[in-house]
């Protein structure tokens, strides 16, 4: 199975002069950089002795000096090269020049998405160097793999609820994988739990329910947790999704806002109606859930939908999957 190679070396600082990291999952590859990249060189001194490029934007006689400088004040440098696919001509003649001989202070990691194995550069760097292919997980690795991830996290899962899970996301990417273990593991911590069960997995699974932004709506004034869960499941599939719903939600949380605060002033339905511009159906069907809210609570709702739009927007690095489904479980619960 995937995993992060030669952790505790790389951690201990036993490192190899050139790995060359490849493949189509997205996700290890990161996580391995992420590794050089926060043990390789002490964060006091990387300003001179850590540098980081896009092949594409690297010539091959600037990587040749990088690799071959000295370390300022340490044992060694990082130079860590993404995109190694896109590398330009010279750049790759270069790097067969470097393989030969080269320097024992600096650790150069070369990073590349899908590569063609069969090209001299890549077949020599496979050869020469600690190398290491992140290909998509199968769908018998996936259960452990999902298993280790949330134990890391503090959460169980049961073997048989891991295949059910592996079933699904089948030929995912690890990305997207991890965004759907996240909703889970919100789930789970919404009730207090650690263990993430079969009622997770139906939630976060989706059930047959009408998906529209209006049914998400109701389901929330409803604080029908799971019912909206289950709508959000199938309005993901949507790509634009995320700006249909928000919007839909300040509407509906706003018009009840208001509602209440009218009803609290002593107006009726009617008045109600005719104050707002809405329909007698309308106002009777918000009027259905002015004992699940009061004014204050619905002023945290609103509050928490400004939060989730400004995360969706770019103010979190969480993805929108996330964000959507922690707000299910905030208004649900506020």
């Amino acid at each position: 199975m995937n995993a992060i190679p030669g952790e505790g070396e790389i951690r201990a600082g036993k490192l190899a002069p050139i790995y060359f990291l490849h493949g189509e999952e997205e996700y290890l590859l990161e996580a391995q950089r992420k590794l050089f990249f926060d043990n390789v060189v002490d964060e006091s001194l990387a300003a001179f002795n850590r540098d980081s490029f896009h092949a594409e934007d690297l010539k091959g006689e600037e990587l040749f000096r990088l690799a071959a400088s000295f370390p300022m004040m340490a044992e060694r440098r990082l130079v860590l090269v993404r995109g190694l696919e896109r590398a330009s001509a010279s750049l790759l003649d270069q790097l067969l020049v470097y393989v030969e001989n080269p320097s024992e202070t600096t650790c150069l990691v070369l990073c590349a998405g899908k590569v063609d194995m069969r090209k001299k550069t890549f077949k020599t760097l496979k050869a020469k160097t600690q190398s290491h292919e992140y290909t998509r997980l199968k769908v018998d690795e996936l259960p452990q793999w999902m298993i280790a991830h949330l134990q890391q996290a503090g959460f169980t899962l049961t073997r048989q609820d891991s295949l059910v899970l592996a079933g699904q996301l089948e030929g995912a990417p690890l990305r997207m994988v991890v965004g759907e273990l996240d909703k889970l593991m919100l789930l789970a911590e919404g009730q207090g739990r650690s263990q993430i069960n079969s009622e997770d997995l139906a939630c976060a699974l989706g059930v047959d329910a009408e998906a529209s932004p209006f049914h998400f709506a109701d389901a929330l004034l409803a604080r029908n947790q799971r019912g909206a869960l289950a709508i959000l499941k199938q309005l993901q599939n949507r790509p634009d999704s995320v700006y249909i719903v928000l919007p839909t939600l300040h509407r509906s949380f706003g018009r009840q806002w208001y509602i209440a605060g009218m009803k609290q002033r002593g107006m009726g339905s009617k008045e109600i109606a005719e104050g707002l511009g809405l329909t007698a159906w309308q106002v009777r069907g918000a009027m259905t859930h002015t004992a699940r809210w009061t004014s204050s609570s619905l002023a945290q709702a609103c509050d928490l939908l400004l939060e989730a739009d400004f995360a969706v927007k770019g103010g979190s690095p969480l993805s929108s999957n996330v964000i959507l489904t922690k707000l299910v479980l905030d208004l649900c619960r506020t």
